[in-house]
């Protein structure tokens, strides 16, 4: 019985990524830094929890051959495989999410920079010699 308990503890375990990645599908630009922690602590606990314990129950799946119940031992395995498959499928999307996020972050870092120096230049006076030499220390004062 422990083993089935586990087993339904994994299928839970699946569930609750799956109810998560669907409050990712649409966020604002205020929650990256929140999702991407999120993402951060469910990749941690699949390589650290769930990928050990789907291990350990194909191993113990293998052990079991009964006559008796074949039929749904093969059911089971059948539905854990999906399982494994949809883990490592939320795996892949979430490192991808945390990719792009991460972009995500840096583009709007970019963005906010070159909206301060436009601002910056709008300051600057019109007369073409002097706006030359400031818009350069601007824009080294930025970059380094």
């Amino acid at each position: 019985m422990e083993f089935f308990g586990r087993l339904q503890q994994f299928y839970e375990n699946i569930k609750a990524i799956h109810h998560e990645q669907n409050k990712w599908r649409i966020i604002t630009s205020s929650q990256i830094n929140e999702v991407r922690e999120s993402i951060d602590l469910r990749l941690r606990q699949i390589d650290t929890e769930l990928r050990p314990e789907a291990d350990n129950i194909e191993i113990e799946l293998r052990g079991i051959e009964t006559q008796f119940f074949q039929l749904e031992c093969e059911r089971i395995k059948e539905k854990f495989r999906l399982l494994v498959a949809q883990l490592e499928k939320a795996r892949r999307l979430m490192i991808e999410r945390q990719i792009f996020l991460g972009l995500l972050q840096d583009f709007r870092k970019t963005i906010e920079q070159t909206i301060e120096i436009s601002e910056q230049a709008r300051s600057l006076p019109l007369k073409a010699d002097e706006t030359g030499e400031k818009l350069k220390k601007i824009v080294s004062k930025k970059i380094y």
